[in-house]
Order: C-alpha cells, then sequence, then structure tokens
C-alpha cells in the first residue's frame, strides 16, 4: 500500500491483509454515482465511448477509478507527499 493509498478507514484492530477499503477505493465509491447519473441522464459516455468492448458497468467503473486517481493525485501535491 502507499502513502497516498492509505486505508479509508484505518483501526487498528484490521490486519494489513484484510484491512478494508483504501482511500482509492472509496474515492472511486464516491464517483460512482455521479457517473452513473450522468451516463443515464445522457451527459456522459464512460470508457472510450461505443469503440469500447466493455459492458457499460465495467466502463462506468473504470471511470470512477479514473476519477480516483487524479483525487489521489491531487492529494498527494497538497499533502507534500
Amino acid at each position: 500500500m502507499t502513502p497516498e493509498n492509505l486505508r479509508a478507514f484505518p483501526s487498528a484492530a484490521i490486519d494489513d491483509q484484510f484491512g478494508g477499503m483504501t482511500l482509492r477505493d472509496w474515492f472511486a465509491g464516491q464517483a460512482l454515482p455521479a457517473i452513473i447519473t450522468a451516463t443515464s441522464a445522457g451527459q456522459h459516455m464512460p470508457g472510450n465511448g461505443f469503440n469500447d468492448e466493455r459492458s457499460i458497468q465495467e466502463r462506468m467503473a473504470a471511470d470512477a477509478y479514473k476519477i480516483a486517481d487524479a483525487m489521489l493525485a491531487e492529494r498527494a501535491k497538497g499533502c507534500g507527499l
């Protein structure tokens, strides 16, 4: 686990192997409802558009993780990491 992608809800009682979600997972989960809403309203085309062979669900999930990665990058800049 990198310093930029710590546990979202750390606890001393949780070991590293099964420690729950990371910040990246948390950020992606927070972005996903907006992606689903925008896609349903025709305001967003997930992934690479219609030429992408993945399912729309896979493309929305990938977009959520792209947003999460961008959030982690910005977080690292602000924290001096």
